[in-house]
């Protein structure tokens, strides 16, 4: 009997704890939502500094097709502390176009990710959501599946990259601001 006892405190402790972790996610996940509902309201009110560096070079071909690859990255950020707020990737290669979107949390730490393929008369091809907190994914949307637990090895390893994405439009832009102005 006392086993059973034992047992049963035991799953009711595992359910409880999965309960609240799970609860302490979806806040945090409208903690995000919120943070890109303000940073897209402030960049429409142009309350964050805009720097676009597009990329126009002979040499940036797509091998298969021959066709120029135009990459575009658009920095958002407040001059005054010098904090990014997000960064915008477009890429136009031959008839197909890449964008990404990478939100950071006023501490810095990259929170959510973005990413859509879509063809040039705008019908989307793909279309990810990656949700972060301390590099922890939180919630991976594909399409419009919701993917929130057990993530497979490739997810993982995406989100990883995802990281350190994020983390090296974080070291280009402290780069930026260190170049001397004319």
């Amino acid at each position: 009997m006392k086993r059973i006892v034992v047992v049963f405190c035991l799953v009711c402790c595992i359910t409880f704890s999965t309960i609240i972790a799970n609860a302490k996610d979806s806040d945090q996940i409208l903690e995000i939502r919120q943070l890109y509902q303000n940073v897209e309201a402030k960049i429409k009110a142009n309350k964050l500094v805009k720097t676009t560096i597009e990329l126009i070079a002979n040499e940036m071909l797509d091998i298969e097709t021959g066709q120029d690859i135009v990459p575009v990255y658009t920095f958002y950020w407040t001059y005054d502390t010098g904090i990014l707020s997000k960064v915008k990737v477009y890429i136009g290669q031959g008839s197909v176009i890449f964008e990404k979107e990478y939100l950071y949390s006023p501490k810095g730490e990259v929170v959510f990710v973005f990413e859509k393929t879509s063809s040039f008369e705008g019908n989307t091809l793909e279309e990810f959501r990656y949700y972060f907190t301390q590099k922890r994914l939180i919630r991976y949307i594909e399409g419009k599946e919701i993917i929130e637990k057990n993530y497979s090895t490739e997810v993982i390893d995406l989100s990883a990259d995802k990281i350190r994405e994020a983390e090296t439009f974080q070291d280009v832009f402290k780069g930026m601001l260190k170049l001397p102005t004319q």
